[in-house]
């Protein structure tokens, strides 16, 4: 009955998309090596190498500089969830923003392979913490009927970002010499600059009100349901509120037993995950 009560309204699709521009950014940075490696390494078309000025790595280090992108994924996907419910899901999503900004603009800026590896470590944070946090924040706002298909935003997004990176990559900003054409990855990284600020929109969108239910901001949480719900939304509001009182501690202890009823279920969810991350779902 509460799902056809929730009805969504225009405010909830503008939030969900600015959302996205985190995923977007995860599959960016994480193909970003894709078309620029032959750039980075100075490798020869036709017996012709590249301008000197792209020239920053060996094959070795860069393989090197590519992987790094994960040691900061590890470190900001543990921070993130720490991080969103100490401060909330869209402060925590405007957050990730400056190792995204800081990261390109130093990519862009700079030819010094250390530099570069440490952006790239910084990069990775940016995308660590929106991978915890994106999804959290999009299921959240979402009403019961939609959850599933704007949930899957998130993953079609991050595919839209390894796409975007190799079209503009390999074919956008691009430099020529003796008829050869290599990425010009400083411009690319300032492409990737860019993407970032539709982040710091979410300054404007609403914050999810399940965490504020659970932090009792009772008033907010009223609040921020409106915007996201055309109708009335009383009764969500409610619910979600009743559950706060119950504690989260009564709701965890509840979860907890009900995975364990469905362990054929959760067993399956978990084995379709895992298989999906190893077959390489992302670069395809």
């Amino acid at each position: 009955d509460q799902a056809r009560e929730e009805r969504p309204s225009l405010v909830l699709f503008v939030a969900v998309t600015v959302c996205c521009a985190s995923p977007l950014l995860f599959g960016f940075s994480l193909s970003f090596t894709s078309p620029t490696e032959d750039a980075m390494t100075g490798d020869s078309k036709g017996g012709v190498p590249p301008p000197t000025h792209l020239i920053v790595f060996s094959e070795a280090e860069e393989s090197w500089y590519a992987s790094l992108l994960n040691v900061g994924a590890v470190l900001g996907a543990l921070a993130g969830s720490t991080v969103s419910d100490r401060i909330g899901r869209r402060r925590t999503l405007v957050l990730t923003a400056v190792p995204h900004l800081a990261a390109w603009l130093a990519t862009a800026l700079s030819t010094h392979a250390g530099l570069l590896r440490a952006s790239r470590v910084l990069c990775g944070l940016g995308v660590g913490m929106g991978s915890a946090v994106a999804p959290l924040y999009i299921g959240e706002v979402s009403t019961t009927g939609l959850r599933g298909m704007l949930g899957a935003a998130n993953q079609l997004c991050i595919t839209l970002g390894v796409l975007l990176v190799n079209v503009v990559g390999n074919y956008g900003f691009v430099v020529e010499r003796k008829g050869h054409s290599w990425s010009n990855w400083p411009r690319l990284a300032l492409f990737g600059f860019a993407l970032t600020w539709p982040l710091l929109a979410m300054l404007l969108m609403p914050d999810s009100p399940k965490w504020l239910a659970r932090r009792g901001h009772m008033e907010a949480t009223r609040l921020e349901l409106q915007r996201l719900r055309a109708g009335d939304s009383s009764l969500e509001a409610h619910a979600l509120l009743a559950q706060s009182v119950a504690g989260p501690s009564a709701s965890c202890a509840a979860s907890v037993a009900r995975l364990f009823d469905c362990r054929r279920s959760l067993l399956v969810g978990i084995g379709l995950l895992v298989f999906q991350q190893i077959s390489g779902g992302n670069a395809i």
